[in-house]
């Protein structure tokens, strides 16, 4: 009898898993599968679905699963993914099963995160292994989007021929899936971009009329009008101010909503400040301005912000370029706040999904402790009743001392929590008020340097001279040549070397120091002393060249970025006095 008792228990306890089924699996499949056809071309709505999946029940391959696609819509939604850590464990679960696409897919994202944490080296490695993996598929989209990315890593480190050979070769992948046109587009121009850096200007016009062709193709005006503002970005890097108006001017006649006309006519005001034509600059600057206030795009505010700074500085108006410079840093300090709070709700987010699973254990052990006391009431066997009832509080006594374990272990995660958030306000703090304090410190610098300084203001003085004399020269040059050119000889690129390291101590040492192989010529030096003090492009060329010609000084300045491995878009007094006033 009593074997017979034991082996109706035993019966019983093998049913016991069946009894307890997962809770919601069937709608958890349909919300993942939603998501999974969401994820490319509408991913905010696919994160939408993927909230409410209960994980609790997950196995370690569905949980990797949805971990995945979740990091994958993150990604293409354009979010942070400095808190998505836990991909690199499911890259790992993935290469261990021998799961090809995944594991190409997670090594891809896994890249975007240490990108997003500014861990930028370990980056290539990742699409190094993303690329290996995604070779022993047919997934040509993913090898396309792995190489674009890599060739967009070495343009940003200003390795433009390793870029453009990665861009061809996402390129070929892109054309060979269907409904990728756009893709294609984002390809051309990108190696178009990496011509115009390297200054093969015949190379770059192909492959942006190649963009612009297959947009017109299409009919597609939006990619147009990006193409088109890309080119006019890329010629004012070069320096050819009136062909990037002019490409400029073609995408504002494309520009439907008022986002895109804001960020074009912010693109104007920039290339025409380079041309030092104040009024129209703080003219295009002003059409911008209301257009952006409609869209409240807080990184459009900033770049206006530090835009309008430059203008109303390089003319002179430093009460409103102070404004305009605080403005700036408020808006900075706005968007590191907004980063943290995004930060701060996806830390909460996952602690919320592991209190949600700890709940769904407890409940499926009490789910099974009751299963087992039924079950034990249905046999109406005393001896097997007493068994069951000295087990069941066995069991309960275990549950009471897990789940006071687990009380403690969240007490203490609650209280270092709070601690962590206490230190990370009072450091953020801190930092803000280091960097308010740094800004207004450099701000003034920079405002009353010409006061405090006699040598600065003798050297303005002399710079002053010098575009008198180009004055001079356009309105006489053949009565006053002589005189002038005899003014311009008495000084030396060389006689401002020694005056620019009073100036900024150790400032030509740091030069060489930045530039070991190949170094800046002693000539190049001078010239960065010259562009440190404030020359323009027209001074330079009077100075250096005798000629109001600058095309000869925008290509010593490209040298000059070369050798101190700068991008072209690199401005170059801005670095210059980023390492006399490190911050």
């Amino acid at each position: 009898m009593m074997k017979t008792c034991q082996n109706l228990l035993l019966t019983l306890l093998c049913a016991l898993p069946v009894s307890c089924l997962q809770w919601g699996g069937a709608e958890n499949a349909r919300l993942m599968q939603e998501a999974r056809l969401l994820a490319e071309q509408k991913p905010d709505s696919a994160l939408l679905l993927l909230d409410a999946v209960n994980t609790a029940p997950f196995s370690a391959a569905k949980r990797a699963e949805y971990t995945l696609l979740r990091v994958q819509a993150r990604n293409n939604a354009g979010m942070n993914l400095a808190t998505d850590t836990e991909i690199f464990s499911v890259q790992e679960y993935f290469i261990r099963r021998k799961e090809s696409e995944k594991a190409a897919l997670a090594c891809f994202l896994a890249a975007k995160v240490v990108a997003d944490k500014d861990n930028a080296d370990v980056q290539t490695d990742y699409y190094q292994e993303a690329l290996h993996h995604v070779q022993n598929t047919d997934n040509k989209l993913l090898q396309g989007k792995i190489l674009y990315n890599m060739g967009y890593l070495n343009y940003d480190r200003g390795w433009n021929e390793e870029a453009i050979s990665r861009y061809r070769q996402a390129l070929k992948f892109f054309q060979m899936v269907d409904r990728q046109y756009q893709r294609e587009i984002y390809a051309l121009n990108a190696i178009g971009n990496c011509f115009m850096m390297t200054e093969q200007n015949d190379s770059a016009q192909f492959y942006f009329k190649t963009a612009l062709h297959q947009a017109k193709l299409r009919d597609d005006t939006s990619m147009q009008l990006i193409i088109f503002n890309n080119m006019g970005v890329a010629y004012t890097e070069q320096g050819q101010l009136d062909t990037a108006n002019h490409y400029a001017r073609k995408a504002l006649h494309l520009a439907i909503n008022d986002g895109e006309k804001a960020y074009i006519y912010l693109n104007m005001a920039y290339t025409y400040h380079r041309k030092q034509c104040t009024d129209s600059a703080r003219f295009y600057l002003d059409n911008a301005e209301p257009l952006m206030r409609k869209n409240d795009n807080i990184y459009e505010t900033i770049s206006l912000a530090h835009l309008s700074y430059q203008i109303e500085k390089s003319d002179g108006n430093y009460d409103k370029a102070l404004d305009d410079y605080e403005m700036y840093a408020k808006t900075r300090i706005e968007i590191s706040e907004k980063n943290d709070r995004q930060t701060l709700l996806e830390m909460q987010k996952k602690y919320d999904s592991a209190a949600k699973e700890n709940e769904y254990a407890k409940e499926k052990s009490r789910w099974q402790i009751t299963t087992c006391i039924l079950g034990s009431i249905l046999l109406a066997l005393a001896i097997v009743f007493a068994v069951m009832q000295r087990r069941s509080m066995k069991q309960m006594a275990l549950l009471a001392k897990i789940e006071q374990e687990n009380l403690l272990k969240k007490l203490d995660l609650e209280k270092a929590e709070r601690e962590k958030t206490e230190k990370n306000l009072a450091w953020e703090k801190t930092e803000r008020e280091k960097e308010e304090a740094v800004l207004k410190l450099e701000t003034l610098k920079d405002l009353y340097h010409q006061r405090d300084n006699k040598m600065r203001i003798e050297f303005l003085e002399r710079v002053g001279l010098m575009k008198d004399l180009a004055l001079i020269n356009q309105k006489n040059p053949n009565s006053l040549l002589v005189d002038v050119n005899k003014i311009i000889n008495r000084f030396t690129v060389e006689k401002f070397v020694d005056a620019a390291n009073e100036l900024y101590p150790g400032f030509t040492e740091k030069m060489r120091e930045k530039s070991p192989n190949p170094p800046l010529t002693e000539h190049e030096i001078g010239v960065a002393c010259l562009i440190l003090c404030g020359f323009t492009n027209k001074e330079l060329a009077l100075f250096i060249h005798k000629s109001k010609n600058t095309q000869a000084v925008v290509k010593l300045k490209s040298r000059i970025r070369k050798k101190l491995n700068l991008p072209a878009y690199k401005d170059l007094r801005d670095y210059f006095l980023q390492q006399i006033n490190p911050k």
